[in-house]
């Protein structure tokens, strides 16, 4: 029993490492539907937009991500006349999952990043960014070995312009691995 339990930290290491030194990538695509919530709910409907995002492994439980999201926003008719609203952000943060890959993989991801609403109206265009976070649980489901299908649920949020901007997105999409 001594013997084994070094001999088994010993193994764990060791394919930590070599999980590690390979430093797998991602790199997926998604449609999602954004609900908005909190004072973006009072601005704007249920919108459409896409997302891309890339994963590093840095670790085999966890990665650094890189991501993208682009919405083409519903505007609430009664709050905007004549305007066209867009919201786009760019992310950094982590995915965790777990250890072994299996045909369904689970994630969560933490991402800070800069957001942005983009305003276009017969007046002018505006344009204001402030920080904002997004936390977010899915997972993938292995199609082929290099190809899956992923599936997401967010929460986003930033204060943008005195406004509490916040969102729930459901996702669906493809992705790459190596």
């Amino acid at each position: 029993m001594k013997i084994m339990l070094p001999a088994l930290v010993a193994m764990l290491i060791a394919s930590t490492a070599a999980r590690a030194e390979k430093g797998g990538v991602l790199v997926s695509g998604a449609a999602m539907v954004v609900l908005p919530q909190a004072d973006a709910d009072d601005m704007a409907d249920t919108s459409l937009g896409v997302r891309g995002a890339f994963v590093y492994w840095a670790h085999p439980n966890v990665g650094v991500v890189a991501s993208f999201d682009y919405i083409v926003v519903n505007e609430d008719e009664d709050f905007f006349d004549q305007v066209d609203l867009t919201f786009y952000s760019v992310g950094v943060g982590a995915r965790f999952t777990t250890t072994k890959p299996t045909q369904l993989q689970p994630f969560g991801e933490v991402l800070v990043g800069r957001h942005t609403s983009v305003y276009d109206s017969p007046l002018g265009d505006d344009s204001n960014s402030d920080l904002g976070f997004r936390l977010s649980g899915g997972a993938l489901y292995r199609l082929q070995p290099n190809l899956a299908l992923v599936g997401q649920l967010s929460y986003s949020s930033a204060e943008i312009d005195d406004a509490e901007i916040e969102g729930i997105m459901l996702e669906l999409g493809l992705a790459w691995t190596n």
